[in-house]
């Protein structure tokens, strides 16, 4: 009796690591087909850290600047006037 209990509890302990083992394995190949889009993400994140310091002067001069005006004219000053000018910048 009491070795068909160790026996038992040994092919339990087998079973259950059995499946972590899976379910590990299926982790590892989902991650694994992640990369690209993580790689792509990657390059979006750097290419929106380039434009962070032209938004962030666009953005402040709307807030500053064109509050008090209507909207028409504050989507020409930001559409023809700022994003023109932080463009010719290189900002």
């Amino acid at each position: 009796d009491a070795q068909m209990s160790k026996k038992k509890a040994i092919e339990e302990g087998a079973s259950a690591l059995q499946k972590k083992m899976n379910q590990a394995s299926a982790l590892i190949n989902g991650l694994a087909g992640e990369k690209s889009r993580w790689t792509e993400d990657a390059a979006n994140f750097s290419d929106q850290k380039k434009r962070l310091v032209g938004d962030c002067a666009i953005g402040c001069a709307f807030v500053s600047y064109c509050g008090p005006f209507n909207q028409s004219y504050r989507e020409y000053m930001i559409n023809e006037k700022f994003t023109a000018d932080c463009e010719a910048r290189n900002v």
